[in-house]
């Protein structure tokens, strides 16, 4: 071949060698990072973000912000992980527990290139609980719910755990903090933020096995039914007549003429005077009962007419005298004597009916419908037992007190003989209290054995326990 073809030939050769080595090395990219999107020839250079809050309490959001350099065109997608919290878009939501180190780091990353933000995470503020009102006193038997007020300046709402130092005195539900009184005894509720368990607060509470008596006087007493302690007078200077213990016996109302007093058991006897007015005339309250959720009053009265005669009446209405219902009216000077009381599952009312000179017990509706006489024999009022299965009354002519089943059958069956009167059952339904010659006397519900004799022997036969 002569030497000028054969140098034409070797060019041509290397030129196409060039030219596909050029060609490869454009699809490839350049930089040792490479580039995630072939089109645009470009590669990320860098990646960084932020976070605003750098701070945020357990639950809480920072907002993240993700800035992608590109070295030419590139894909500035990014993504995002956390060790702690999650991630939605570019809000992060801080876990609901502080977590070890309690920092978070947040990871940015995109086209081989990452970048890290942290965010420190807080605890709830400082926790303290405030004590259900009278729940420093509580009363066998009895359930009560507490509750944590939380310090927090953005007003989160902070879970918490509870603990009693005593659970044979004091049990308590370790996410409700519903608690059970077991015992006479002292223990210690403490909440702790579950977020934090360096926040945390107590109350000691003093269990006691109170029953509230009326002396002569009308005065009120706390009568300690062990007989550890001395009574303590709530009441003084015939203030009013003791009639009833709310349900979870924090509080009681007593009455004075046409006026309803609620006083609280926690010692301060501090009351709410409600005044009511009856359909028809001026009357006289003689009997006030609480409503099972404490919202309610049921209560009777004497109400003169305008021809001077009398008419009994029987109302509901709430706590504050607002909603009055008139549930039951005669025109008989009748409803003295115990009662009305709302059964436990507030369904239906016990109350103390006289018709033709003689006295019974009868049963309604708690709207006042479906009326009916319960007990056969001249009866005192009638009680509910603990669990609403069962009614004690006491014996007007023979003496005596006596159960019945609540829907009116099993017959009359003595409990304790004797001139005893007024049987007021524990909150725990195991005892009851009943007045025995102006004794108060605590005895057994099931047996009627006599568990102990109480230290008040003044008073008059109207109690709650």
């Amino acid at each position: 071949m002569p030497p000028r073809r054969a140098s034409m030939k070797k060019a041509i050769r290397n030129f196409v060698i060039v030219f596909v080595v050029t060609a490869i090395g454009a699809l490839t990219g350049c930089g040792s990072g490479g580039n995630t999107n072939p089109i645009g020839g470009g590669s990320v250079a860098s990646i960084s973000i932020s976070a605003n809050p750098t701070s945020v309490q357990v639950g809480k959001t920072s907002q993240l912000t993700v800035s992608v350099v590109c070295s030419g065109t590139c894909d500035q997608s990014y993504a995002l992980s956390a060790n702690y919290g999650t991630i939605s878009g570019t809000v992060y939501t801080a876990p609901s527990s502080v977590p070890s180190g309690s920092t978070a780091t947040i990871t940015a990353s995109a086209g081989g290139k990452t970048a890290t933000a942290t965010i420190t995470i807080t605890a709830a503020p400082a926790v303290s609980i405030s004590a259900i009102s009278g729940t420093t006193i509580p009363q066998v038997g009895v359930k009560y719910t507490y509750t944590a007020i939380v310090t927090n300046p953005i007003g989160s709402n902070v879970a918490m755990t509870w603990y009693s130092s005593d659970s044979s005195v004091v049990s308590i539900n370790p996410t409700t903090g519903m608690a059970t009184i077991e015992k006479t005894g002292t223990a210690t509720i403490t909440a702790t933020a579950t977020a934090d368990t360096s926040k945390t607060s107590s109350v000691t509470v003093k269990v006691r096995d109170w029953v509230l008596a009326t002396s002569g006087n009308y005065d009120v007493y706390l009568v300690d039914v062990t007989g550890t302690e001395n009574p303590i007078q709530l009441l003084n200077n015939n203030t009013c007549v003791l009639r009833s213990f709310s349900f979870d016996r924090l509080s009681f109302a007593c009455t004075l003429g046409s006026k309803i007093f609620i006083y609280t058991t926690d010692g301060t006897a501090s009351g709410t005077v409600l005044t009511n007015t009856a359909e028809t005339g001026l009357y006289s309250v003689i009997d006030a009962g609480f409503s099972p959720d404490g919202k309610h009053l049921v209560y009777q009265a004497i109400a003169t007419q305008p021809d001077n005669s009398s008419k009994a009446e029987i109302y509901a209405s709430a706590l504050d005298g607002t909603g009055q219902q008139l549930l039951e009216s005669e025109t008989v000077t009748g409803l003295v004597g115990d009662g009305p009381h709302y059964s436990p599952d507030g369904t239906k009312i016990l109350w103390h009916h006289i018709e033709g000179g003689a006295e019974y017990v009868w049963i309604m509706n708690a709207d006042g419908t479906n009326q009916e006489q319960l007990i056969n024999t001249p009866s005192g009022g009638g009680v509910w037992s603990a669990d609403g299965n069962e009614i004690l009354y006491y014996h007007i002519t023979v003496g005596g007190i006596y159960w019945i089943n609540a829907d009116g059958t099993g017959g009359e069956n003595l409990l304790i003989g004797g001139p005893v009167s007024h049987p007021t059952p524990s909150a725990d339904g195991v005892r009851l209290v009943y007045w025995d010659n102006n004794t108060l006397k605590v005895a057994d519900t099931t047996t009627g054995a006599t568990l102990s004799t109480l230290n008040f022997t003044t008073g008059t036969p109207l109690m709650a326990w």
